[in-house]
């Protein structure tokens, strides 16, 4: 082992989503580092760990605790009440990362420490602020900020219960590294700390390339029972700011045309407003045109995208996430919203649609929905877009070299 590297983070490791959160540290120890993952983690049915099993990436050191008040926050829900708990319980995470972390360091030194999002940035600060030592470097990261659209839109309430995460994007580092999600946290972290410029990397997420093809394709749709559907896809947590439901509202429009017959709509992943959207769609009388796939081990979630025709993700906020990165490695047309820096990856008619954040976009996406389905030229020319956009992509191995070569570069 040439290097050491502890990780300090309240985001645990998931199968089923958000592969970054185990691409990194894994890319660490493939790289020769002795890599150790301090991390809390939250089981309550407010968090989105309850669907997924626990396990530890290959070479990871993991030391792992509950993330407190757990009882009380299944009670509370999202309440009033509950918001106030689960921020309590923040701050209590940050705290034990630093105790536990302080007890790390006194063991053994690490050539870097490494904030990982929020709770973890805040408690390499308070390592910083109790003045313990034992590294060379510090690494902050964030995984994007919606901070910016609660500035623009005024949101003043929602900063103030904001206020750890203003506070972790101020705080210095040797190295931040905010990932390019649409949501312009490159301004953000520019305008609170000015002297973060030379030491930001503002980058992309990778992207695995696809190994199913054709052939595969017409497969999976005769084994799941798709042949002669024309098959939408989303791939979220299944969380109120995804705003799934109005992809499932703008399905329930087309149905009451009369256009949804040929129709099927995969809804790919968990969290805690399935149930909801799944009684939505029932409401609205289109359960049958709308399956709840749940969360699927990640490397499965390629089949999806394979079987699927038109790719939807309407995302309160920007929606250049994960997933919409995955629809253009498959080459898939996209229907989405314009908002953060979704326009920078989505151009209207080129590689897919993108429409307004009105407050009802969903006759503008029903009516988009029908035109792909409709228009063969126009799917096939929003597929030849999509096609070249995907030569802005790169892969894991290539995000993580650049980010592992950045940290040699403090050394």
């Amino acid at each position: 082992m040439d290097r050491r590297i502890l990780f300090l983070s309240a985001l645990d490791f998931k199968e089923k989503s958000i592969q970054v959160l185990r691409n990194t540290p894994e890319a660490y120890a493939a790289a020769g580092w002795e890599t150790n993952y301090l991390v809390a983690r939250d089981t309550s049915r407010m968090g989105s760990y309850f669907y997924e099993q626990e396990f530890d990436p290959v070479g990871v050191t993991v030391t792992r605790f509950p993330y407190p008040l757990k009882g009380l926050r299944n009670v509370a829900g999202k309440t009033l009440v509950g918001t106030v708990v689960t921020k309590l319980a923040t701050l209590l995470v940050v705290v034990r990362l630093a105790v536990i972390g302080a007890r790390i360091l006194r063991e053994k030194d690490f050539d870097v420490i490494y904030g990982y999002e929020v709770h973890g940035v805040l408690a390499l600060g308070l390592l910083r602020l109790l003045r313990r030592t034992g590294w060379k470097a510090t690494v902050t990261r964030f995984q994007g900020s919606h901070m910016m659209g609660f500035i623009e839109s005024r949101r003043w309430l929602k900063l103030l219960l904001n206020f750890d995460h203003l506070i972790a994007l101020r705080l210095a580092s040797d190295l931040c590294i905010m990932t390019d999600d649409g949501t312009r946290g490159d301004l953000l972290i520019r305008s609170l700390n000015p002297k973060a410029h030379a030491r930001l990397r503002f980058w992309t997420n990778g992207v695995a390339r696809f190994t199913l093809n054709r052939n595969d394709r017409e497969r999976l749709r005769q084994a799941y029972d798709l042949d002669r559907k024309f098959v939408l896809l989303s791939v979220s947590r299944l969380e109120q700011w995804k705003r799934v439901d109005r992809s499932i509202r703008a399905l329930a429009r087309l149905d009451q045309r009369g256009l949804a017959e040929e129709i099927v709509y995969l809804i790919v992943g968990e969290g805690t407003r399935r149930e909801a959207w799944s009684n939505l769609a029932k409401s609205l009388g289109i359960a049958n045109r709308v399956r709840f796939i749940g969360a699927v081990p990640h490397e499965e979630v390629e089949a999806y995208f394979v079987m699927s025709d038109l790719f939807l993700s309407t995302y309160d906020s920007s929606n250049v996430g994960n997933p919409l990165l995955e629809a253009v490695r498959a080459g898939k047309p996209v229907i989405t919203l314009d908002n953060g820096d979704t326009g920078r990856w989505i151009e209207h008619e080129v590689n897919g649609l993108i429409f307004p954040p009105v407050p009802d976009p969903m006759e503008a996406i029903a009516d988009g929905i029908e035109r792909i389905r409709q228009d063969s030229e126009l799917r096939e020319r929003l597929e030849r877009g999509m096609a070249a956009t995907e030569d802005r992509l790169w892969t894991w191995g290539e995000r993580m070299q650049a980010e592992i070569d950045a940290v040699r570069a403090l050394l």
